[in-house]
């Protein structure tokens, strides 16, 4: 049987507080197939106003997912998985000396290691940034298909022949059953705590709340088999439909569209995380360095170990603006190198500090 597979110029006013707004446009990721029409198969990129997209990668391509750097892990042939850079450029991360065989989906968790649902070995393999040789970290899956991580750190994944979704926590192991009665199910991805399952067999899009109590979220005849699922920083949910060559999106009321149409078997999708997004900044004279600090606050999903990360620099010396507009530098008053210390808890998704902000 054949198995489916603006932000905007800040002034710096004294005394003020000064709100910038950061907007960022969504890149999404999907793959497509081969036919005689489409002599190249890869990963096709687009913006948030859909259309014809670009290639970012050719060649026979599988599952993919982003870590929580910006960098997208891809599974490729010959029990391949690759990593790509945000230019396209690739390095091999893993293969079958590593324990792979018919690797399918794909999940990464907070701390930047990489799940791989083996579905010839029926088990989740475990990868960390390194790559090289794999962990099994869970059992007893049929035909693993779509990986996903819960806030709390379990792992969901879809078993696409037995029909159900199973969880694990950290210890992975033989895990537990978390729903039952689906008919094929692929893609999984999670969005304010609910789990949105591609139940491929009958061709809708269902919803789990942390219970395990379902609803249907979409049967729109819109929808040929969705497989991949995605979210956007906005909360709307990509579904990738190899059936129709479709790749459609839906608002959180379940209101869909088609994004891009004319797609050969577009099967997995992934949406670039967005690293950094400033959501205030305060400009005070008592900061905690003197006059002409700024307390930025922020929103990230890219922390690690109590620090945002940022692309160069040392302790206390001058960083990247990594993305502020018209900022020359950034001098931290509290940092390690190459972060900016945020506090708080480990892997925190907000905080505020006073940052030094020289202007160019």
């Amino acid at each position: 049987m054949k198995k489916r597979a603006t932000s905007r110029l800040f002034t710096l006013l004294l005394g003020f507080c000064v709100t910038i707004p950061c907007t960022h446009a969504d890149s999404i990721y999907v793959t497509i197939g081969i036919s005689p029409g489409n002599p190249t198969n890869g990963i096709m990129v687009f913006n948030t106003s859909g259309g014809t997209g670009s290639v970012f990668a050719a060649g026979d391509t599988g599952a993919i997912a982003f870590n929580p750097a910006g960098s997208l892990y891809a599974v490729r042939a010959g029990d391949t998985i690759y990593k790509y850079d945000s230019n396209g450029n690739s390095s091999l991360f893993a293969d079958s000396s590593s324990g792979l065989n018919v690797p399918f989906g794909l999940g990464i968790d907070s701390s930047g290691n990489l799940y791989v649902g083996n579905y010839a070995y029926n088990n989740i393999e475990k990868f960390d940034s390194s790559g090289g040789t794999g962990s099994v970290f869970a059992t007893g899956i049929t035909a693993p298909m779509g990986l996903a991580f819960d806030s709390s750190g379990n792992l969901y994944v879809s078993d696409q022949a037995g029909g159900n979704i199973k969880k694990f926590d950290s210890s992975g192991g033989t895990g537990t059953v978390f729903a039952t009665g689906l008919t094929g199910p692929c893609g999984l991805a999670f969005s304010d705590g609910n789990l949105y399952v591609a139940n491929a067999g009958n061709s809708t899009i269902l919803k789990f709340n942390s219970s395990g109590q379902v609803s249907t979220f979409t049967s729109t005849n819109l929808l040929a088999f969705p497989f991949g699922l995605a979210f956007d920083s906005s909360g709307n949910l990509f579904v990738a439909c190899p059936d129709n060559g479709n790749l459609l999106k839906f608002d959180p009321s379940g209101k869909g569209s088609v994004f891009a149409s004319g797609l050969v078997a577009p099967v997995w999708v992934a949406i670039a995380p967005v690293p950094f997004q400033i959501t205030s900044i305060v400009v005070t004279n008592s900061g905690v360095d003197g006059n002409n600090d700024l307390l930025i606050t922020w929103n990230t999903s890219g922390t690690t170990n109590n620090h945002v990360q940022v692309t160069t620099g040392t302790a206390n010396g001058s960083y990247s603006t990594n993305g502020f507009a018209n900022v020359a530098s950034i001098v931290a008053t509290t940092a390690t190198t190459n972060y900016l210390d945020v506090g708080g808890a480990t892997n925190t998704t907000t905080g505020a500090r006073y940052y030094r902000i020289s202007s160019p």
